[in-house]
């Protein structure tokens, strides 16, 4: 009968290292119960817990460019509605040939409407992107490295936002003035100068906030 069958310890392994013995413990069936148990129990539940934080917040960062490009198809609509009325506006005064009174109350109407959508637009032009930025840095969808990028963009998607607005007031003081005489000439020169440079501006423009929120939602979505 060898050592190895009586169960007693060979004086190889006697002397064997202490890493040595552990090595060959490692194939014992009880030791190999303990460590799937480990795995069962402990490991894996880290690692679905892990994966799982993983894809909620890639979700959420989805979820994130999702409203953003929202955002600015909304202002881009409300905008081109009010382009679009100062426009109408006009044209129709041109063609109607109001009297004084009629033209007065035309202006008063005008007025109170133009001034709703600009508040309709001012509720969503400046202040949604500003909390964006607080929650993805609160919450950490975006590293630190990114900040400073997601920062810059934003300040040119507001600088963008101004100046796009700022090409509508000209028009708008210019219909709501009491110099406005719409089958005067000049009034109507001045009109279509002002009407010409929106038009050549605004699509540039346009261009150049879609590209921002590209640049903006890029960063999100390919933050880990």
């Amino acid at each position: 009968m060898t050592e190895e069958s009586s169960g007693r310890e060979s004086p190889h392994q006697r002397n064997a290292p202490p890493v040595r013995v552990i090595i060959d413990g490692m194939g014992h069936p009880l030791v190999l119960l303990i460590i799937g148990s480990l795995l069962t129990y402990i490991v894996a539940p880290m690692l679905i817990d892990a994966i799982n934080e993983k894809k909620l917040k890639q979700e959420a960062r989805q979820q994130q460019a999702l409203g953003i490009w929202k955002h600015n198809t909304e202002f881009n609509s409300k905008l081109n509605a009010l382009k679009t009325m100062l426009e109408s506006y006009h044209n129709q005064n041109v063609r109607f040939q109001l009297g004084a009174d009629d033209l007065a109350e035309a202006q008063k109407e005008f007025r109170r409407e133009f001034t709703r959508r600009y508040l309709e637009l001012d509720e969503i032009a400046w202040w949604w992107y500003r909390d964006l930025e607080r929650e993805l840095i609160d919450l950490k969808i975006v590293p630190e490295n990114q900040v400073a990028r997601l920062d810059a963009d934003l300040n040119l998607y507001g600088e963008n936002v101004n100046k796009s607005v700022a090409l509508l007031r000209p028009i708008w003081q210019a219909l709501t003035s009491r110099e406005y005489q719409p089958a005067d000439e000049q009034t109507q020169t001045r009109f279509t100068e002002l009407r010409n440079k929106a038009d050549a501006e605004l699509p540039r423009l346009f261009n150049e906030r879609s590209d921002i929120i590209r640049d903006v939602t890029g960063v999100i979505t390919a933050s880990r």
